[in-house]
């Protein structure tokens, strides 16, 4: 998405609703400039950039995604612990950085929290959503190819449904929330 096009939709954003821009290995220039244009007020990054990249972005809300592999190690966590604010957890693809509705295992999630907060994500749905939730007590969820039509297309009642969901499991799993939550 241009800067331009995620400016206008944040400025129509509820305050309550975090600006989160999603960066794969950017420069820190052109992350400091979508940041100012956008407003964004948490910054997330995938690919493969170490602790030290991030170091620059210290003291703001910062999610570091985690592709996880099956050698996925939790330490990996901890060399980010002073810089990231969350962790986000997804499962691995080649070509992919997300969005491949792949389920990740969940019981490695609920260890990770160890390391700090998690935000659970890769293949949840309506249909796992609490399934999910109770066994990795995530702070978070990041929702995707889940709650699609096709890919990139949102479907209206899977998000209705997934929502009902929630509302139904609600339990306080969210305390003290840096990214308030629907």
């Amino acid at each position: 998405m241009q800067p331009d096009a995620a400016a206008r939709i944040a400025a129509q954003l509820p305050a309550h609703v975090a600006r989160v821009g999603v960066f794969v290995d950017s420069s820190e220039a052109e992350i400091r400039e979508i940041q100012r244009r956008v407003g964004l007020q948490v910054l997330q990054f995938h690919g493969d950039q170490p602790p030290e990249a991030l170091a620059p972005f210290a003291g703001e809300r910062i999610v570091k995604v985690f592709r996880v592999r099956e050698n996925f190690q939790l330490q990996d966590l901890r060399r980010f612990a002073s810089v990231a604010t969350a962790f986000l957890l997804d499962t691995y693809h080649a070509k992919y950085f997300g969005g491949t509705g792949r389920t990740l295992n969940w019981h490695l999630a609920r260890k990770a929290r160890a390391n700090g907060r998690i935000i659970l994500a890769g293949g949840l749905s309506p249909g796992n959503i609490r399934q999910a939730i109770s066994a990795a007590q995530p702070y978070a969820v990041d929702i995707n190819s889940g709650v699609e039509r096709v890919p990139g297309e949102k479907d209206a009642a899977k998000l209705q449904q997934l929502f009902k969901n929630l509302e139904e499991y609600r339990i306080d799993w969210q305390p003290n929330s840096l990214f308030p939550m629907a």
